[in-house]
């Protein structure tokens, strides 16, 4: 049985608070999960390569065409140039971590 505080929907001002707190990785995956409705496994299978084959500069989207491997179920979703934009911020400054070692 699901506990009664597990049903709360997450508010706008709840993802705002999540995203103040939230180093560059962490708010790469929390807007990339919202912004997509990506299961946690599939965020987790996701490759730069995904990433970069569905970005337009033009409008800052992301288009996301991806498999369900449980059930073999091609699908397509989309980031927000919000949701790009924190992708980027965290590879530039994974790629600067990169290049200090």
């Amino acid at each position: 049985m699901t506990l009664e505080k597990n049903l709360r929907i997450l508010e706008k001002e709840d993802l705002q608070a999540v995203l103040k707190v939230a180093d560059p990785l962490e708010k790469a995956i929390v807007l990339t999960g919202t912004s997509s409705g990506l299961a946690a496994n599939e965020l987790c299978d996701l490759k730069v390569g995904d990433f970069k084959r569905g970005f337009d500069p033009n409008s800052g989207i992301v288009t996301l065409k991806l498999r369900r491997k449980k059930v073999s179920f091609d699908f397509m979703t989309f980031l927000t140039p919000e949701a790009a934009q924190a992708i980027e911020d965290y590879l530039s400054l994974r790629n600067i971590a990169k290049l200090k070692q």
